[in-house]
This record gives C-alpha cells, sequence and structure tokens, in this order.
C-alpha cells in the first residue's frame, strides 16, 4: 500500500484491527515516517464488505463456485459493479450524457475496500457508509 492511495476516512486494517477512519494524524505520523506505511494492509473487497458498503448483491442464485456474474449494485448512485474471475470488483461500463458529450466511464480493478470508497468518493462526491465494523476480515 502507497499513502498516496489513502484519504481521509478509508478503511485499513492495521495489525488485525480495523480503522474506519484515517485521519489528519495519520497523514501527519506518515509524513515524519513514512516506513509506518507497512504497517497498513488493504481490506480485502469481498462479497460481503460491498454489502457493508451499501451494495445489493444481485448474483449468483446458488452458491460459489462458479463466482461468475456476480453482481453489486446502489440503487442511490445507479452504480453497477461486476467481480470478475480474479474476485475483483469492476465498475460496469456507465454512460454519461452532458450537454458537451456523450461518453462511458471504464474503471480498472477494485481489490481492497479504500479503493472502492476512493473510486465511489469521485464518481459520486458522497462518502461510502459502513454498515457494520467488525474486528474481522470479511
Amino acid at each position: 500500500m502507497k499513502a498516496s492511495e489513502l484519504r481521509t476516512g478509508n478503511l485499513v486494517k492495521v495489525q488485525d484491527k480495523y480503522i474506519d477512519k484515517i485521519t489528519l494524524d495519520t497523514f501527519a505520523t506518515l509524513k515524519e515516517n513514512p516506513e509506518h506505511i507497512s504497517v497498513f494492509e488493504g481490506v480485502p473487497l469481498t462479497k460481503e464488505w460491498m454489502e457493508k458498503l451499501g451494495f445489493e448483491i444481485l448474483r449468483p442464485l446458488g452458491e460459489e463456485p462458479p463466482n461468475l456474474n456476480t453482481e453489486a449494485f446502489m440503487e442511490e448512485s445507479n452504480l453497477r459493479f461486476i467481480m470478475s474471475i480474479f474476485k475483483t470488483w469492476r465498475l460496469h461500463p456507465v454512460m454519461f450524457n452532458s450537454d458537451q458529450a456523450l461518453g462511458f466511464i471504464i474503471y480498472g480493478d477494485c481489490t481492497h475496500v479504500h479503493e472502492m470508497q476512493n473510486l465511489m468518493f469521485a464518481l459520486t462526491g458522497k462518502e461510502l457508509i459502513i454498515k457494520e465494523l467488525e474486528n474481522e476480515a470479511g
């Protein structure tokens, strides 16, 4: 993990505990002691974490495997993510229409909770609310 991947409010794992909010103090500490970034780990972005972040899991109807065609949808943002065969979440292509252009947004894979938090903030301008925070990986 790089400090440049983090922003205030990101969820990361530190020594087997979750921190639900990276603070300005965290960044001050990292500026003074850049080697401390090594204690941070990304929280793997699983279906359970997608649900905790407010997404509805749409598929599959059966049990894993296979894990193909698993989708997560957030109604308020109208964004849909698809789980790839590599167990990463990819934003379903999104069409946008403005007065100046018609186009698509296509984004690479999210593998950790903080990446999804950052992407959703960039796309919607809103923070994801974590429904339940546990002291175990989801």
